[in-house]
């Protein structure tokens, strides 16, 4: 329940299991749209965390508009995105998941939980790396947004040398965590939620994301075409042209982030082909056989 200066754990997840994090240049651009929702709606951000498949924040609601700040965030965001890649569709699932802190005593595991998720999902092997979380902009490592507060970091923590020494000690074991905590989703098991309870994060990986995008993409294309993955990389020439290798570069382009020079590579195909067909896609439709396995797509959700 949001209230005025009411603390928030919140986020959500990608949808349709597209990674929209996976670079350095989309994780710039959403800390870029975080910090121009929270100057118009005055949202006070204390941390955050971005791992390829979600996100997580700790924010304050000074003017109990949490569900505003939410929506706005989320389209902003998927607007920018798309128009970037060129892509299509939501980024993120249609109703986020958020936690009210009311005791504020747990935020300082909250934190701890953030900065060290990008490290519990496999994406990073050190805390102090990257745009992932803001510990290094609370560590000084790097230039702290001038959106993102400190406040409540300094008050319940301390000094940038004492937050360093606290993950450590929680990641160690030398500290331990509130037994009422859940490692998995950082959801407080005696606390009532809004909105969807935060998915448990499912065990290391070592293939990289953008394979195992790739490799979802191509067996869902395969259930829904009857076709083989070797099919999909056959030239057939004429009208006909091989409409599952189509789909596939379809599909790809729609729900991955891979470069197009990447998913012609994948469908053994030449990148103009792979422009062209996207090109067609786009300026006449998919017709009918595709269109088709498109509905079928949507409505038998595999991902």
């Amino acid at each position: 329940m949001d209230a005025r200066g009411a603390w928030h754990h919140v986020g959500n997840r990608c949808a349709r299991h597209r990674s929209v994090f996976q670079r350095e240049e989309h994780r710039a651009l959403f800390l870029e749209v975080l910090g121009e929702v929270a100057a118009k709606h005055g949202w006070e951000v204390h941390a955050w965390a971005l791992v390829p498949d979600r996100f997580h924040l700790i924010v304050r609601s000074v003017r109990g508009n949490l569900s505003q700040c939410m929506q706005l965030l989320g389209s902003l965001y998927t607007r920018r995105l798309n128009a970037f890649e060129d892509w299509d569709g939501p980024a993120f699932r249609a109703r986020f998941a958020s936690q009210a802190v009311t005791d504020e005593s747990r935020l300082r595991y909250l934190v701890a939980f953030l900065h060290l998720s990008a490290v519990r999902a496999g994406v990073t092997r050190r805390i102090d790396e990257g745009l992932d979380t803001s510990h290094r902009a609370h560590m000084g490592l790097a230039i702290a947004p001038t959106w993102l507060s400190t406040r409540m970091v300094r008050q319940q923590i301390g000094s940038p040398e004492q937050l360093g020494a606290w993950v450590r000690d929680l990641q160690s074991g030398s500290a331990r965590w509130p037994s009422e905590l859940d490692l998995e989703s950082g959801w407080f098991e005696d606390l009532d939620g809004v909105g969807r309870r935060f998915n448990r994060n499912p065990a290391p990986d070592r293939r990289t994301p953008a394979l195992l995008e790739r490799l979802a993409v191509l067996d869902r294309v395969c259930a829904v075409t009857g076709a083989s993955k070797p099919q999909l990389a056959v030239t057939v020439r004429g009208p006909g042209a091989n409409p599952p290798r189509r789909f596939a570069a379809w599909m790809l382009a729609r729900h991955t982030t891979l470069s197009r020079k990447e998913i012609a590579a994948h469908l053994q195909m030449r990148p103009r082909q792979l422009e062209g067909i996207l090109h067609r896609l786009r300026r006449h439709g998919a017709g009918d056989l595709l269109e088709g396995w498109l509905r079928a797509w949507e409505e038998h959700d595999l991902s």
